[in-house]
């Protein structure tokens, strides 16, 4: 049987310290804590616009003169969160 590599903390980008916390509520994903940021996160999201790397997509797609119905768009996420990344 192969070993998971442990998951990095999405907000402190660490792997110690890094825990199983439940499942997901709606989509029974596996939760994890990091236990040197205090914070919860998933390494799978349903969620387009929750994954890691949106927020930079979305500046670098701004930074070219797109609008943010065109980045919704492209990005496949709602204008509310592009417009969230935006602020």
């Amino acid at each position: 049987m192969m070993k998971m590599p442990k998951p990095i903390c999405h907000h402190c980008n660490q792997t110690r310290r890094v825990r199983k916390h439940g499942k997901g509520r709606i989509t029974g994903t596996q939760r994890y804590y990091c236990q040197l940021c205090k914070k919860t996160f998933q390494t799978k999201y349903i969620y387009k616009a929750n994954e890691a790397l949106i927020a930079r997509q979305v500046t670098r797609l701004l930074s070219q003169d797109n609008t943010p119905e065109m980045i919704s768009t492209v990005l496949q996420v709602g204008l509310t969160k592009v417009r969230y990344y935006i602020l």
